[in-house]
Formats: structure tokens, sequence, C-alpha cells
């Protein structure tokens, strides 16, 4: 994700929500998450993140949590409701590997929200392709 603007405070005033589906560091190390903080923190915007095959869950939860990117315990998947849209982010890493998996309590969790949600649209964001590419 790139965001290039002179003012972020202008920029943060249109957009309600910053979404990142993964890949924020390059080895999952903690240290490579600091840097995307601070690049981060002037939008000041919530904002959530699922990790990408780059990343590693531990140290990205152990980096991002405390600032309200994802959840301090537990799996990584979260939602975010808005008054005409569902944000649902599922965390679809395997750890070490370059391919991804929707575990089945992830799945149960998404088929659960979605009969609540009912007809409210949804966009859903995961790091990898739920289907085989």
């Amino acid at each position: 994700m790139t965001l290039v603007a002179k003012d972020e405070k202008a920029l943060a005033g249109q957009f309600d929500m910053v979404i990142v589906t993964g890949d924020v560091t390059e080895h999952g190390t903690g240290e490579e998450y600091r840097p995307f903080l601070e690049i981060m923190a002037p939008l000041h915007l919530p904002s959530r993140a699922v990790p990408g095959n780059h990343d590693a869950g531990e140290p990205m939860r152990e980096s991002l949590a405390a600032s309200g990117w994802m959840p301090e315990s537990g799996p990584i998947d979260w939602e975010a409701e808005f008054d005409d849209l569902a944000v649902i982010c599922l965390d679809t890493l395997v750890e070490g590997r370059p391919h991804g998996r929707l575990a089945p309590e992830s799945l149960a969790r998404l088929s659960a929200r979605l009969a609540v949600l009912g007809d409210k649209p949804v966009l859903l964001g995961l790091h990898h392709p739920p289907i085989a590419s």
C-alpha cells in the first residue's frame, strides 16, 4: 500500500479506515513493523491488518495489537461495521509458507456473521486468493 500526500490530516478526512491485507514486512521480524507504524501514525484513522506470507503472526501481533491494528489474542480475524457496509478480514497465514489457508474456524465465523448481516454489503479481505490460482 502506498499513500502519498502533502497533508496527511487532509487525506485522513477522506477515508473511514485503513485495511492492510498482509506483507507488512519482508521477513516478519518485530523490528520491521516499527517503520510501518511510524509511516501510518500521521493518518489518525482506524486501522486493521491481517498477516501475509511475508509476515509472522506473533511478532506482527506483538508489534501491532497495542496500536489497534489487530486483536491482542485469539484468531487474527476481525470485522468492522459501518452504516452501509461491513468489512471482514480473515487470516490466511500458514507460517513460513508461501500459500495460504482458510481455517475451518474462520469460515464458521464468516458464515455466522454473513447470516446476521443479511443483505448488508460485505467487503471481504484476505491476503491469499480463496481459490486455487
